[in-house]
Parts: structure tokens; C-alpha cells; sequence
């Protein structure tokens, strides 16, 4: 069973009857009637419908050089166009004067409204305040007196015991005398001068109590201690 032909191949076999005809079209001479014409080649056969689809061929296109006929070249000739003749202005008439307004009248002035009766006021009576009478100040009441304080006697010193005598008659010369150098004694009788002058003292007598040991080889010493000649 035959196969229809595809679109594809019914266009191909349309080209090549079209490219037969333009064929035998380029080989009628234009020579005169007494040549004689070779005979047409013959078509060439259909081909069978394939399924492959090729290009279209490019038909080559046809030589009209012995179409050319010698003619010589138009020449244009521009003429400029012919100026448009203006139209007439028509002169509008001149326009007629309108008349003048007549006056208006003047406004008539309203009359003013009559003034109202002037009315007195009489002011009310102010009171003077009378003033009140200031208090006389009343006198302080005396502050309540103090509290008696019981007055406590001082106690008595303890007697001093018959050893400590001789010290307390040498304390007692020594603020004497350091009094009669004013301020200056003043300073060295205070207690705390007299606790320095304390701690000097016993800090001399260890030093000498150590300075004997050390000469009658009782203690010894690494240096030497120094003592007076």
C-alpha cells in the first residue's frame, strides 16, 4: 500500500517544475526568426517522494544584460514654486464710540441714631475700717531657775609614803625651776616631757648595767659597747 506524499516533497517537485520553466524561458535567443531553435531539453523526472527534506536549491538569478538598452540618464529639472499672492486684508471699520454713563446720584447719608440720655452713677459709699486696737505685749515669764547641783568635794590625796619623799621634794624643785624659763620650761615640766626624761633615764642605767657585765666577763657581747673615759 502506497504511501500519501508529504507537503515537503509536493513543494520540492513544484520548484523543480518551476526552475524547468524559467530554464527553457533563458534559452528562447533574441535573434531573428530565421535561427533555428535548438530543440527543449527534456525535464527531468519527477523524483520518488523521499522522506528526507533537503534545502531548496538557489536558483540562480537571470542575466539581463542583453535587456540593457542605451538610453541616456533623465535629467530632473527643479523649478522653484511660484510664490502665493497674499490675499487682501479687509480693513475692519473703525469702532463707533459708546456713550457715556450718566452720573450716578449720590447715596443719601442715613441719619445718626439720637445719643441716649446720659445717666449718673453715684458711687456707693465706701466704710473706712476702723482700726483695732494692738494688744499691749505681755512681760516674759522669768526663766525657772536651775537645778542646784550637789556640789561633790574633792577627795583628799592619799599620803605619800615616807620612801617615795625625797622623789616628790625633786619633782617639785625640778617644776620650780623649769617655771622660771617661761614658756620654754612650761614644755619640758609637762608630762610628757617628764616620761621621755623617764624612759632616758632607764634606758641609761640598763646601758650601764650592761657595760659592766661585758668588762667583768659576766656577758658577751659581739661589739664592744663604748663608755666614756
Amino acid at each position: 500500500m502506497a504511501t500519501a506524499p508529504s507537503p515537503n516533497d509536493l513543494t520540492r517537485q513544484q520548484l523543480d517544475e518551476l526552475d524547468a520553466l524559467l530554464q527553457k524561458m533563458l534559452m528562447v535567443p533574441l535573434a531573428p526568426a530565421e535561427v533555428p531553435v535548438p530543440p527543449p531539453s527534456m525535464t527531468q523526472p519527477p523524483l520518488p517522494p523521499s522522506w528526507r527534506v533537503d534545502a531548496p536549491a538557489t536558483v540562480p538569478a537571470p542575466s539581463l544584460a542583453h535587456l540593457a538598452v542605451n538610453e541616456p540618464p533623465a535629467t530632473l529639472k527643479f523649478e522653484p514654486p511660484a510664490p502665493a499672492t497674499p490675499a487682501p486684508v479687509a480693513k475692519a471699520p473703525a469702532p463707533v464710540p459708546t456713550p457715556a454713563a450718566p452720573p450716578q446720584p449720590a447715596p443719601v447719608p442715613v441719619p445718626a441714631p439720637a445719643p441716649a440720655p446720659m445717666v449718673k452713677v453715684t458711687p456707693a459709699p465706701t466704710k473706712t475700717p476702723t482700726p483695732k486696737p494692738t494688744p499691749a505685749p505681755q512681760p516674759k515669764a522669768p526663766p525657772p531657775p536651775a537645778p542646784p547641783t550637789a556640789l561633790t568635794p574633792v577627795p583628799a590625796a592619799p599620803p605619800v609614803p615616807f620612801v617615795f619623799l625625797p622623789f616628790v621634794a625633786l619633782n617639785g624643785l625640778f617644776d620650780s625651776i623649769c617655771g622660771m624659763f617661761g614658756p620654754l620650761g612650761r614644755l619640758f615640766r609637762s608630762g610628757f616631757f617628764k616620761n621621755l626624761l623617764g624612759f632616758a633615764g632607764l634606758g641609761l642605767i640598763v646601758y650601764t648595767v650592761l657595760h659592766v657585765a661585758q668588762v667583768q666577763g659576766w656577758v658577751s657581747l659581739p661589739v664592744m659597747l663604748p663608755w666614756p673615759k
